[in-house]
């Protein structure tokens, strides 16, 4: 992999919805990739100091223990602002939106999706991210995953093309250059986990309540790169 493809910014996922046979009807895994951390942290403790100044503000961050989360926000306009906010700064978003179709959503096909996410956003944004944070609860990993690129190449034109990839717990004897790094970690301490949330909560909220309150504000800053895929009975 040509390592000038690389830089600084960090790939995050976070899902909406549920992974079971019935409740709701879609389920949203959203991937966002940004450099703007030190940005995103500012921004979401500016929105936990407008909470605190009202009692609903502060019961719901002591409920959530500190974490801010698109469900259940206590207000709706502080919300707004925030994902708006958000929405400014370099952030490339890709989401892929599953219709379960009344199915149950398995461990091993999720696995599938999360590679899906990272190449199709290969190839429109021309580079990868060596480094993937997720959620504690997103795949209930306890160490480092990876996804290796098999067949990977890139050419002169910067046109990227990946034949198959796979998810696997260790490795060895691998080239660096041809694996992405899987971490979990708690996203009540990682605010670029809860704007990623945000985000998500967003668009689960466009196709599962046909509500685009939120999502509208995000598209007049930046894009949505979408793919809808329907589970098969």
């Amino acid at each position: 992999m040509d390592r000038e493809a690389y830089n600084s910014k960090v790939g995050y996922l976070d899902e909406s919805g549920d992974n079971g046979k019935y409740g709701t009807k879609y389920l949203v895994l959203t991937y966002i990739c940004t450099n703007e951390g030190k940005r995103i942290s500012k921004i979401i403790k500016k929105c936990k100091k407008e909470l605190l100044k009202t009692s609903s503000g502060k019961n719901w961050l002591r409920k959530n223990k500190g974490e801010i989360k698109f469900a259940k926000f206590p207000d709706k306009e502080i919300r707004k602002k925030l994902i708006g906010d958000l929405s400014k700064l370099d952030i490339e978003i890709s989401c892929i939106v599953i219709d379960k179709n009344k199915s149950k959503i398995f461990y091993e096909e999720k696995k599938h999706i999360i590679f899906s996410i990272v190449e199709d956003h290969a190839r429109n944004e021309h580079k990868f991210r060596y480094r993937i944070i997720l959620d504690n609860d997103f795949l209930k990993i306890k160490k480092t995953n990876y996804v290796f690129l098999r067949n990977y190449e890139n050419n002169n034109l910067g046109e990227i093309d990946i034949s198959s990839g796979i998810i696997f717990s260790e490795y060895k004897d691998i080239d660096e250059e041809n694996y992405i790094r899987i971490n979990e970690e708690n996203s009540k301490l990682n605010y670029c986990l809860q704007a990623t949330d945000l985000i998500c909560g967003s668009i689960f909220r466009e196709y599962e309540f046909k509500d685009k309150s939120c999502t509208d504000i995000i598209r007049q800053n930046n894009e949505i790169h979408t793919k809808l895929k329907k589970i098969l009975k």
